[in-house]
């Protein structure tokens, strides 16, 4: 799962501590002074935990939730339940057989 770090900036007070102990990730906004995440590459709690004000988390990505809400609309299938929906489809799988006559009346 990708995740990305964050530091909000209405809670970070510059102190710099995640800038000392992870410079590969954070460093100072030069207009803000403030935190900033640079980096989303080799994650670890610690990097949440040295905040002393709880400024900085690490969250699923933008792209990831984005497709989690795309994959949830797929596999809800809209429609298929009612096939005589407005906007529905008949979805045809390649190979599949269609029912003749007998399993219709089954």
């Amino acid at each position: 799962m990708n995740k990305e770090l964050k530091v909000d900036n209405t809670m970070c007070i510059g102190c710099g501590q995640c800038v000392a102990m992870f410079p590969e990730n954070f460093n100072f906004d030069p207009e803000t002074g403030l935190s900033t995440a640079i980096s989303n590459q080799n994650l670890v709690d610690d990097m949440v935990d040295i905040c002393p004000v709880s400024a900085i988390s690490i969250v699923e990505s933008e792209l990831v939730a984005k497709a989690t809400e795309q994959d949830r609309n797929v596999i809800e299938f809209p429609g298929v339940n009612k096939p005589n929906e407005e906007g529905s489809k008949v979805v045809e799988f390649p190979g599949a057989s269609k029912p003749n006559e007998e399993d219709k009346a089954a």
